[in-house]
């Protein structure tokens, strides 16, 4: 429950009975309801329901929400890194959550995708009247409306280190990769931050100057932190053809030598960054674990 919803039940008020369906495998908004009876429940296929969250921070009377970009190079243990510039996404009719608004879109779905086919929208991008921003002009306008966006923010890097911590147990150690992930936050009127998905692969598609600006300097500083090192491809060939029982015969040395010989032959020496080692550049991106509050929450878990 929000705090709100909380509020409402501990004083015998009645909690709103209001739920959202997502199909499972489905993006851009794409079969989403809102659904207050279980009449209207999807049995035939697969389906995330969650709990509608009733009183969203609102924008001049609209609903919004974030799309942040979140690196991670390792799970367990977990490394990971919050890029600081993203995308608010804004409905384009103004939130109400009487029961007749349910089916209307452009009042409860955010993304942009759904929005840019609002009657009420002149263009995606205007900072006034617009389905989407940066993260910048999000925190100029929450400022106006006398919110510390630096507390804020704290919070969400927060929420989304927890996510992750509750994740990683599922997800194979792979030191050699690394995956950005697309993770969408709506902030309450408590100002609490709630994960509404988190998306594998989000869209790097280019439809405009803030597009081109917030995901290329993205994917750059992504590149340059993971700093993915040069190899010989002729050296790797060679190795690889030894290997499968074509090359020719080597030295006999103990598997844990060979490799190392081999991964010396193949990145010329090179050695790539180890765990916890603090990258060589981060750019825009911002470091949640490892760190102490990564810590606290394992030792939480293990109790």
């Amino acid at each position: 429950f929000s705090r709100g919803e909380a509020a409402a039940a501990a004083s015998g008020g009645a909690v709103p009975n209001l739920w959202i369906m997502k199909p499972v495998g489905m993006s851009r908004g794409r079969g989403i309801e809102l659904v207050h009876d279980l009449s209207r429940v999807t049995y035939s296929s697969n389906v995330v329901i969650q709990r509608y969250i009733t009183n969203p921070l609102l924008l001049d009377g609209y609903k919004f929400d974030l799309r942040l970009y979140v690196l991670v190079t390792s799970f367990s243990p977990l490394e990971a890194f919050v890029y600081k510039e993203g995308f608010a996404r804004r409905a384009t009719v103004k939130y109400s959550s009487d029961p007749g608004s349910l089916g209307n879109r452009f009042i409860h779905l955010t993304n942009t995708a759904v929005q840019q086919y609002s009657p009420n929208l002149t263009s995606v991008y205007s900072e006034e009247a617009g389905a989407k921003c940066g993260l910048s002009t999000l925190q100029y306008k929450l400022s106006q409306m006398g919110i510390d966006y630096r507390a804020l923010w704290a919070q969400i890097l927060d929420t989304i280190l927890k996510t992750l911590v509750c994740a990683e147990d599922s997800i194979e150690h792979a030191p050699a990769c690394f995956e950005v992930f697309g993770f969408d936050v709506l902030i309450d009127s408590n100002l609490k931050p709630w994960i509404l998905e988190v998306n594998a692969s989000p869209s790097m598609d280019v439809d405009h100057d803030l597009d081109r600006a917030v995901k290329g300097a993205m994917i750059r500083d992504t590149v340059r932190l993971v700093q993915p090192l040069p190899f010989d491809r002729v050296a790797l060939a060679s190795i690889l053809d030894r290997r499968l029982g074509g090359g020719p015969p080597v030295p006999v040395l103990s598997r844990a030598q060979q490799l190392q010989a081999d991964l010396n032959a193949v990145l010329k020496g090179a050695l790539p960054r180890r765990y916890g080692e603090p990258p060589a550049y981060l750019g825009e991106y911002e470091q949640i674990a490892p760190s102490p509050n990564y810590t606290k929450y394992c030792k939480l878990k293990r109790v």
